[in-house]
């Protein structure tokens, strides 16, 4: 069986405050582009771009408008991470493939947000599909055809502190894992997913998704964890250019971190939830 999906397009951290969430992740290094703002959504965004994909923090800004299910994530879950998107670049042939592997998804569906970006307001639009809870490996994820992509990759917003240039590796947890292991095989193809007794592990492009068991994070990730999470998107990685100068950087602004020899690795509460972690 082909995969469908083929690329990964960005994380989605969900954050209590916008403009805090912003302040944090410029102190662990990263570019932020100009705000965004969803159309005819309560939501709004600051996005952190890399070559081929990008981090996406969004907030609340009107509660009293559609917000996709964040003002619920944020009370049940708190601060972290959202979901992963896909990356399609022709989102009907995917959605009629997709449910002829029997698969549920929604879509596709239009959106649009406006940059404020101060030489004036871009408007990038995309296209999006949405997975049944079934139809997904184990976590919230959506693909998103993107119509605009040189509204939303610019070269000033490309450079790093920090030296980030992708990401390239996603965990979840889920208490499921032969579900996940259907979902993942539809998706991706038989060849891109490899199961063992606690964990399964699949391909998107150059991305590693890793899905866990509950058991299995208490065991590897301990006091990283944020407090009171059980299952669902929990941390990525992101590869940099340089790991010395990155870790330099982080102890130069009192950014709390375990060094190993493979990365650099923070707890939840350092990245607004996330557990993230820095690689070469």
């Amino acid at each position: 069986m082909k995969p469908v999906i083929t690329a990964f397009d960005h994380v989605l951290v969900g954050v209590a405050d916008l403009e805090v969430g912003r302040a944090n992740w410029e102190r662990l290094g990263f570019t932020v582009c100009p705000r965004g703002r969803h159309i005819g959504w309560g939501t709004a965004n600051y996005c952190l771009m890399f070559q081929n994909d990008y981090i996406e923090l969004l907030g609340i800004v009107d509660p009293s408008q559609f917000t996709n299910n964040l003002d619920r994530f944020l009370e049940e879950r708190g601060e972290g991470l959202l979901a992963g998107a896909y990356r399609s670049s022709d989102i009907d042939g995917d959605v009629a493939e997709l449910r002829r592997r029997g698969l549920t998804v929604d879509g596709p569906k239009d959106l649009a947000r406006i940059i404020e970006h101060p030489d004036g307001e871009l408007r990038p639009r995309f296209r999006l599909m949405h997975f049944d809870p079934a139809s997904r490996p184990g976590f919230l994820a959506f693909a998103c055809q993107h119509l605009t992509p040189e509204m939303v990759w610019q070269a000033p917003w490309l450079e790093h502190a920090n030296g980030a240039r992708a990401i390239t590796g996603f965990l979840a947890v889920t208490e499921d894992l032969e579900a996940a292991e259907r979902a993942g095989v539809a998706w991706f193809g038989e060849e891109q997913v490899q199961r063992a007794a606690d964990s399964l592990t699949m391909r998107s492009g150059e991305l590693t998704l890793a899905l866990v068991t509950p058991a299995a994070a208490a065991s590897r990730y301990g006091e990283r964890l944020p407090a009171g999470f059980v299952s669902g998107p929990l941390g990525f990685t992101v590869a940099v250019a340089d790991l010395a100068g990155c870790r330099e950087l982080l102890q130069s602004r009192g950014v709390d971190f375990e060094a190993e020899d493979s990365g650099l690795y923070l707890p939840a509460d350092e990245a607004n939830g996330v557990l993230l972690s820095f690689v070469e």
